[in-house]
């Protein structure tokens, strides 16, 4: 029975009940044990809330038992807090819809950019147009046919993770790699592959490591430009033009998933606009100003957490705009394939993206492409600081911040569901973790495949590909023969060239630096989580 039957239920013809009786008396009619049979039924009728009768035969036993009718009543009553908390839910999403400028009147094609339910985090399910998401599967489609022992599995993964592009492989090494002194004028370049022959021949020196960076490596970003204008969910004028080559993606071999990836980061723009203007805004006020500890007799109270009023949502003061400047970005293109022999991803570990070397802000992940996988998430925890609470109070601390005694201080904010042509932005202040999943029909293969933008601090650049030339011998060697060829050197010329060059990287010493920076950082998130684990970091139910 709805509502809407519940409120308007009144007795009629031979119910007999008292005039002056009110729905506060029902406690006491429910109670009462002088009711026939035929009342109780037409109680119980009156009261069902699953939308028809109870079917109870007049003479039942049951009908006889008080406690029905307490437990009715008492189902009653959480049927009614439930109504009331769904109306309250629904208010309170109308005033942020207002508040925001949000309508349901949207052109056939708008893009809906939308809160994703964990603080910080945005999503849109079409901010890739159909056209641009075909175009990009087809041009990754090239980075996957290729033989077997070329393609590129991540270390530990049980050749499930395929890395196509990870900026892990040919990283910076602090006072190995070489860069140019300053930077070339990137609008003297019309293309990322231009930029990247020049910056091959300028006199290089070595990258030094930064005082305050505890790390041997770096990942290397590229240079974007983001243009004053531009809409996202367009298919016109690209809004964002790439300055420098792609580590690890050639930018003549592929030269159109360049073009695609930088149209796609325009759309990634507005959500890595609000993560950042929600960074900036800093948190939101607490609702637990009142003194959490005034009740000498809290035991004597009834067994259910102090819930305290909900704040007041201020005003946004904030407003971060990437437009009409160059960003820094880690580009990352992966998938994880599983097959009737190897159908169950185990997950990931809880993380943050990068070190202080790479000054991560923020991640976008572009979910293009989803076969016979089962529901995944991606889920999301930050720590805190030790709450107020009631002296152990430790069902209420577990229901209202899901902290519990002698456990860490994190908490779970939420999770974000990855189906396809999702786009999610979320801050590099929060963990994050890839649960586990499996495929839906376990006689066939399936496959997740995700591009990700790792966006540096804006206000911090870093040394990009814009000063490392590449590192890649095998790139090295392409150019050297393209010169050698084209301007008929002898060979002492294409020595001379090939020092000014330098040899390059071999594709197995790339891969040992690989297994160190995994293994650096993996030290580094162990010694972060027993740092976390310290007195300091841990919450207890002391006593006050």
């Amino acid at each position: 029975m709805d509502a809407e039957s519940d409120e308007e239920g009144e007795y009629s013809g031979d119910e007999r009940m008292d005039e002056g009786a009110t729905e506060d008396s029902e406690d006491e009619i429910y109670a009462g044990s002088e009711l026939s049979a035929e009342e109780r039924t037409r109680l119980l009728r009156r009261d069902a809330s699953v939308g028809e009768a109870l079917p109870i035969p007049l003479g039942s036993e049951l009908l006889n038992d008080d406690r029905l009718l307490k437990l009715k009543m008492h189902c009653k009553k959480i049927h009614r807090e439930l109504d009331a908390a769904k109306n309250y839910i629904v208010m309170t999403l109308t005033l942020i819809a207002n508040n925001e400028g949000l309508s349901l009147d949207m052109a056939p094609n708008e893009v809906v950019i939308s809160p994703a339910g964990v603080d910080g985090v945005w999503l849109s399910d079409n901010l890739i147009s159909d056209g641009i998401e075909t175009k990009f599967q087809s041009e990754v489609a090239l980075l996957e046919n290729v033989p077997d022992d070329e393609k590129d599995c991540h270390p530990g993964s049980m050749k499930q993770v395929l890395d196509l592009v990870h900026p892990s492989l040919f990283c910076c090494v602090f006072g190995q790699t070489k860069r140019v002194s300053t930077a070339l004028d990137p609008p003297a370049f019309t293309t990322p592959a231009e930029q990247m022959h020049r910056v091959m021949l300028a006199e290089s020196e070595l990258v030094e490591k930064p005082k305050s960076c505890n790390t041997a490596y770096q990942w290397i970003p590229t240079d974007f430009f983001v243009a004053e204008g531009g809409k996202p969910g367009c298919d016109g004028e690209n809004a964002v033009r790439i300055l420098s080559y792609i580590n690890n993606l050639h930018p003549e071999q592929y030269s159109d998933l360049y073009d695609s990836i930088g149209r796609i980061f325009g759309q990634f723009v507005p959500l890595f606009e609000r993560m950042l203007s929600d960074k900036a805004g800093g948190m939101l006020p607490s609702a637990f100003d009142a003194d959490m500890y005034g009740h000498e007799s809290w035991h004597e109270l009834p067994r259910r957490p102090i819930i305290p009023e909900v704040v007041k949502m201020p005003k946004k003061q904030t407003t971060v705009s990437l437009r009409g400047r160059m960003v820094q970005v880690i580009v990352k293109i992966a998938e994880i394939v599983l097959t009737p022999d190897n159908s169950k991803y185990k997950g990931g570990s809880w993380h943050m993206e990068g070190t202080s070397a790479e000054k991560i802000v923020g991640t976008g992940i572009y979910y293009f492409d989803c076969e016979n996988i089962k529901e995944s998430f991606l889920c999301f925890r930050a720590e805190v600081d030790e709450p107020p609470y009631q002296q152990d109070d430790k069902d209420g601390v577990a229901a209202i911040y899901g902290l519990f005694d002698d456990a860490l201080l994190v908490q779970d904010v939420g999770s974000v569901q990855s189906v396809e042509s999702r786009c999610v932005a979320f801050p590099n202040s929060l963990q994050h973790q890839v649960r586990p999943f499996e495929l839906k029909d376990p006689n066939k293969p399936g496959v997740r495949k995700i591009l990700a933008f790792f966006l540096v601090d804006p206000e911090t650049p870093i040394p990009s590909t814009s000063v490392i030339p590449p590192q890649q011998r095998k790139w090295i060697d392409t150019k050297l023969e393209f010169l050698a060829e084209t301007l008929q050197l002898v060979d002492r010329v294409e020595q001379n060239i090939r020092s000014m060059l330098n040899s390059g990287m071999p594709l197995l010493e790339a891969k040992q630096n690989r297994l160190d920076l995994m293994e650096e950082r993996a030290a580094a998130v162990e010694e972060a989580d027993e740092q976390s684990s310290g007195s300091s970091r841990y919450f207890s139910l002391c006593e006050h």
